[in-house]
């Protein structure tokens, strides 16, 4: 009767392992300083045929608190503009360290000059195998000139679309993905006039949720089975000494 119940609480607990998975803590990367040597800045997209240009830089004071991060965009006729804007000590890779399941971006932003556009959106940025890849649109409208607002975006792989480059149509999260950067963009249109924009960004920080791992059955299965091997012995050992002590003669 004991084999049975042993054989059956095995085959239980391998059945078990099947759904048993392990979960990584999140990996935070975050910024509220934006010292200018920690970000690199570039126009990812632009249409019409008139010319654009922006400047990212630090500002010390007058951040959500302190420091943060401005942006001025410029667009000499009808069209937009997209920036993207990477934090060079934000990385990281799938291939070794496991994969993706979910991006949580959180930042603030705040409007001071709206231009002809009337605002200036935001969202999440990553880059992979030479493209970028954007997902979330923050408007931050003329309605709340001057005022810090926060943001955040939980955001899956099929999330995002391709902006620049010539990777896939979506970032690659799986176990076997390249390195993955991460950032934010700043967009802006015109109202078919030139325009000038003046934003900014602070407390930006992104959690990588890492995919859940599953632990094989057969190696539940196989520690259990140790462990009850164990536990036999002992018994064994424990009776065995029992017994002795029952027949000795003082």
């Amino acid at each position: 009767m004991r084999q049975k119940l042993i054989a059956g609480f095995l085959t239980f607990v391998g059945v078990l392992g099947l759904t048993i998975c392990t979960y990584a803590a999140p990996i935070n990367f975050t910024d509220g300083i934006f010292n200018d040597t920690d970000w690199s800045s570039s126009i990812i997209f632009e249409n019409g045929t008139q010319s654009a240009s922006f400047t990212a830089y630090q500002v010390t004071a007058g951040g959500n608190p302190g420091e943060y991060r401005a942006l001025n965009q410029h667009y000499g006729g009808n069209g937009n503009i997209i920036t993207a804007h990477l934090f060079n000590g934000a990385t990281y890779i799938p291939m070794n360290q496991g994969a993706v399941a979910s991006l949580n971006f959180s930042f603030d932003t705040i409007l001071f000059n709206g231009g002809n556009s009337n605002g200036v959106a935001y969202g999440g940025l990553i880059f992979q195998n030479n493209s970028y890849y954007r997902a979330g649109y923050e408007l931050v409208s003329s309605n709340n000139l001057n005022q810090w607002e926060n943001h955040n975006l939980n955001l899956l792989a099929s999330d995002f679309v391709l902006v620049s480059g010539t990777g896939p149509a979506i970032p690659d999260f799986s176990p076997t993905g390249s390195t993955i950067q991460f950032g934010y963009v700043g967009l802006n249109g015109t109202a078919g006039v030139p325009t000038s924009t003046s934003s900014g960004i602070d407390n930006w920080s992104v959690s990588v949720n890492a995919a859940p791992v599953p632990i094989p059955a057969t190696i539940l299965l196989f520690g259990t089975g140790l462990a009850g091997l164990i536990g036999t012995k002992l018994r064994k050992e424990k009776n065995t000494k029992y017994k002795t002590e029952d027949f000795t003669i003082v």
